[in-house]
């Protein structure tokens, strides 16, 4: 995405030298499109929730290619219908097949 001039928030324990590293509360403040690709385990399960929503711009986009568990389905519709999020891609959802 940076060869069409994308900024790129990364947080990311492991982010690589060159990459603009940051704290959650920050990505979900400041980005138009929200990716997860991380793996379900007791920190990130539920990771995007009501309160994680309500800090993302307005109309921003999630994009779910990880595991299911990690976005709260509930809080994930309510979002949708109210306009505070624009969209959302899902792969996987919960409870996952």
């Amino acid at each position: 995405l940076r060869a069409f001039g994308c900024r790129l928030l990364i947080h990311d324990p492991a982010a690589e030298a060159g990459e603009e590293a940051a704290p959650l509360d920050r990505v979900l403040r400041e980005s138009d499109i929200v990716t997860l690709h991380c793996p379900s385990t007791p920190e990130t399960r539920q990771l995007i929730n009501a309160g994680s929503i309500s800090r993302m711009k307005r109309g921003a986009l999630l994009i779910n290619a990880s595991r299911g568990d990690l976005v709260e389905t509930t809080a994930l519709e309510e979002a949708l219908q109210s306009g505070q999020l624009g969209g959302a891609g899902l792969d996987v959802c919960d409870p996952e097949p």
